[in-house]
């Protein structure tokens, strides 16, 4: 009776993954794990040989001192993922998705040029199919594909000073803090620390600094902050949060909100988390709106893999409440908020009074036509 080869198939398997851009890959597999006679037969000077490859491989892997990608070098890179990615918006019928799939095609045409506007567009347009904002309840704020933060990192090295710009603020404001982390070292170099403007500065302050970096930057008062709360110091962490605690106006505290949120600390969390039983709201003649959305969005930028913060907010606050409960059920979503915050913050999400987010007012209804008799 032959051995159980089971775990040795899986082995030949990832050898034959490993190798697959060598060429014969599955005949070396077949080498390294050689059937004889219904037994196998594994030759340790062939494993060692194999081993030997696999490091050889992964040094020649190694990114080293590489050049970083141009923008046109990483949308060329990622043009087969940005084509199917386009596939669910261009069926919609938008004329921006129809404009780009045209713009993939010619954009592999020999001497190729787009001007620096075009380019905007474009970068937009990545941005979008990276945080799955045109398809329906996947959009979390946040970007989700790789090959799109890639390319959106790409873009800091542009000429164009507005390309450059949409790069500082996605990377800064619509990307996950661990991606930051992960990228680092590659962000840094465009950033010069004297000469930061704010949005530079909203970047800066959210990568995994040094412990001397982080001080530098806390006591840096050319920094807004939001950045030096978020770094350490305490004395900026408690003028935010002071000051959000009093407001009453609701734009005013709209910007606190999200200040707190990019700041991240458990403090500003806590104020966060205790002012979705405020009743601060904004009435106009088409909408009213609750600043809790608001709040509700803050706190996604802080826990940013917490649906209820992400991609249920965005939903909520970019429709209404009558809109949300057709597709979440409203009343449910409320019970399952006020469990999270109080095993977080033990204590109740809202207040005594009734609880909404967004109303529409004056909105036409059509109804409709009588039937054909």
């Amino acid at each position: 009776m032959g051995h159980d080869t089971s775990s040795l198939n899986a082995g030949g398997a990832y050898f034959n993954r490993f190798f697959a851009p060598l060429p014969c890959a599955e005949e070396f597999c077949l080498w390294i794990f050689s059937p004889q006679d219904r037994e196998v037969s594994i030759v340790p000077s062939r494993i060692f040989f194999a081993l030997a490859l696999m490091g050889v491989q992964a040094l020649c892997a190694w990114p080293g001192d590489a050049a970083p990608l141009s923008l046109r070098d990483a949308v060329h890179k990622h043009r087969h993922w940005l084509r199917i990615g386009n596939m669910d918006w261009k069926r919609t019928g938008a004329q921006n998705a129809v404009w780009f799939d045209t713009f993939l095609d010619e954009f592999e045409t020999p001497g190729f040029t787009i001007r620096d506007e075009y380019w905007k567009t474009v970068l937009h347009t990545v941005v979008m199919l990276g945080k799955h904002y045109h398809l329906f309840y996947q959009n979390t704020g946040f970007i989700r594909e790789e090959p799109a933060l890639e390319i959106v990192l790409a873009a800091l090295g542009e000429k164009s000073r507005e390309v450059r710009e949409i790069a500082v603020k996605t990377l800064a404001g619509e990307c996950y803090r661990s991606d930051l982390e992960r990228h680092t070292q590659a962000i840094l170099p465009y950033l010069a620390a004297a000469t930061l403007n704010e949005d530079e500065w909203l970047l800066y302050g959210v990568l995994a600094l040094s412990d001397a970096d982080r001080l530098k930057a806390a006591q840096d008062r050319g920094a807004p902050v939001e950045v030096r709360a978020r770094v350490g110091d305490a004395a900026s962490e408690e003028s935010l949060i002071s000051a959000f605690e009093k407001e009453t106006d609701y734009h005013a505290m709209r910007r606190l909100a999200r200040k707190l949120g990019y700041a991240g600390t458990e403090r500003c969390a806590a104020a966060l988390a205790k002012a979705l039983a405020s009743e601060v709201v904004i009435r106009s003649q088409v909408e009213d709106r609750s600043i809790r959305g608001d709040v509700l969005l803050a706190l996604g930028h802080i826990y940013q893999t917490e649906p209820l913060f992400t991609a249920d907010a965005l939903f909520l606050t970019q429709n209404s409440d009558e809109s949300f409960d057709r597709y979440r059920n409203r009343e449910e979503y409320l019970k399952d908020v006020d469990a999270w915050i109080k095993k977080k913050f033990h204590h109740a999400a809202w207040g005594a009074g009734e609880v909404w987010f967004v109303r529409y007012n004056n909105t036409p209804t059509v109804k409709a036509p009588p039937p054909k008799r």
